[in-house]
């Protein structure tokens, strides 16, 4: 369930990187890279590059983090689905993995 809202959360943040253009049609993240000094041809390296750390930025924000918080959160699997072996083919022997002992914490 985590992941479908967080999945949902960057793909509008990736839509309102693309829709939110100022008269320029330049995102917020290359806004300013025209009055850089240096070569004309540099300016789509940085623009490129400031696009692309945005995206990145969504991505850690809307996606890694959360999912991250619940991972850390997150208890063992609960008794029935524990009883269903197709939703535990993680080891074993039809995986071909073996199963950690019962000793050890998850």
């Amino acid at each position: 369930m985590n992941e479908a809202l967080t999945t949902g959360l960057i793909f509008t943040a990736f839509a309102s990187i693309r829709y939110f253009l100022d008269d320029r049609g330049q995102t917020l993240a290359e806004r300013g890279a025209d009055a850089l000094r240096g070569r004309a041809g540099r300016t789509w390296a940085v623009r490129a590059l400031a696009v692309t750390g945005m995206v990145q930025l969504a991505m850690f924000l809307g996606y890694t983090f959360p999912n991250t918080i619940v991972g850390f959160h997150s208890t063992q699997w609960n008794a029935d689905t524990q009883k269903r072996s197709y939703l535990t083919y993680t080891c074993g022997p039809r995986v071909g993995r073996p199963c950690p002992p019962t000793a050890v914490k998850r």
